[in-house]
């Protein structure tokens, strides 16, 4: 008998521990477990799968302007830049003072030309966090490209007054600041800027080839640490 209740008990365990997962899968998933899915998959690099899980995200919850934000980031891991600039900028409409999708807006838009529309995210950005230096390094990326150099040696002393430890070694002067800038813009999870490669040709409009596994507004003025805005 005691034999019979041993085993009886022991098939109760068993049962109730196949039960849990039963009972949490039977659960609805909601936006955020997709948003959370999404993300891993972002993190592992497996960007299609990333696409899938955001898209259904934003099925679930159509303002959810973080999933737009990471659809972002998983269209550019495919190198596929118009539709990421597209999911930054309904990041931005569903909510105009989201700093982190302002600021890859204007770097998408930057790599696509879209010059009047990055100046007006980094601007934006810099009213909403005075001390981004990022934005004002960006800035002067952008106006660099458009050959306004006054304006760009402008934002770029304001980012190193503001990261004074990332400024290049030589003096702060447009010979330190201008080249190469805005040669390459890359947004994924991690921000940071880098100094550019030297080069006395113009930096093609377009990427070519320039996926990284972290952000890199490069130009010169800036060491290759990290640091956030």
């Amino acid at each position: 008998m005691h034999l019979k209740a041993v085993r009886r008990y022991f098939l109760i365990f068993l049962l109730s521990g196949a039960l849990i997962p039963l009972n949490s899968l039977a659960q609805k998933p909601t936006a955020r477990t997709f948003l959370e899915l999404g993300l891993k998959h972002n993190e592992n690099a497996e960007y299609s799968e990333a696409i899938d899980a955001l898209k259904y995200a934003i099925k679930l919850k159509p303002k959810y302007a973080r999933a737009y934000y990471h659809l972002g980031r998983a269209y550019f891991g495919l190198r596929r830049y118009t539709e990421a600039l597209d999911a930054y900028r309904k990041a931005v409409k569903i909510n105009p003072r989201y700093v982190d999708a302002l600021f890859a807006r204007g770097v998408l838009a930057t790599m696509l030309s879209h010059y009047d529309e990055a100046i007006a995210s980094f601007k934006k950005v810099i009213k909403l966090n005075p001390k981004h230096a990022k934005a004002y390094f960006a800035l002067g990326n952008v106006y660099s490209e458009k050959e306004n150099y006054q304006q760009a040696v402008k934002f770029y002393k304001k980012a190193v007054q503001l990261r004074p430890r990332n400024a290049c070694s030589r003096p702060l002067q447009p010979r330190c600041l201008l080249p190469a800038t805005a040669e390459a813009v890359v947004v994924t999870g991690k921000e940071g800027i880098q100094r550019p490669q030297k080069t006395r040709q113009r930096p093609r409009r377009r990427p070519q080839g320039k996926d990284k596994a972290q952000l890199k507004l490069l130009g010169s003025g800036f060491k290759g640490s990290r640091f956030s805005g």
